[in-house]
């Protein structure tokens, strides 16, 4: 499983593989991701892709039943180890939205506002780096989620060892 790469889904902009993350795990574990098929380096380039969330989202949906379970996660450039932009498909942890900073919060409706809406709660905030969280908004829409820390490993269920 880890020397090899299980594609999940393919178009001509973006690849989504099973990470290596879901080797050895139990049944319905899932990390995926969603890589795009340019050089874009992450949250800070500013030719971050705005389709990128729909795929991820259409994947997960795929693979994660519970749509409040949802994570897409992009972490900060401090905290990841590829230098490519690349969308993790996870579950939140169940209690993760318990623990959201409100302030850290931004809602849209629709995926196409995502790094719009993180880019401007961060001007607000100023962090130096920060990543992005995803999830769906139980009232409507989505929760945009930044934070200077890893969000993957803070709300979602990364691993399963």
């Amino acid at each position: 499983c880890k020397t090899t790469t299980e594609v999940w889904e393919e178009t001509a902009d973006y690849i989504v593989i099973r990470d290596r993350k879901m080797c050895g795990c139990a049944p319905g574990f899932v990390h995926g991701l969603v890589i795009p098929r340019s050089r874009i380096t992450g949250v800070e380039d500013p030719r971050r892709p705005v389709g990128i969330w729909h795929i991820a989202w259409a994947a997960a949906r795929k693979r994660i039943a519970e749509e409040d379970a949802i994570a897409l996660v992009v972490n900060p450039p401090g905290l990841r180890t590829q230098d490519q932009l690349h969308v993790h498909i996870v579950r939140l942890r169940s209690k993760a939205r318990e623990h959201f900073d409100a302030a850290r919060i931004a809602r849209v409706r629709s995926l196409d506002d995502v790094w719009h809406a993180a880019a401007k709660k961060a001007a607000g905030l100023n962090p130096k780096d920060y990543g992005v969280l995803v999830a769906k908004d139980r009232a409507d829409g989505f929760i945009v989620l930044i934070e200077k820390g890893s969000p993957e490993k803070m709300y979602t269920q990364w691993g399963c060892r």
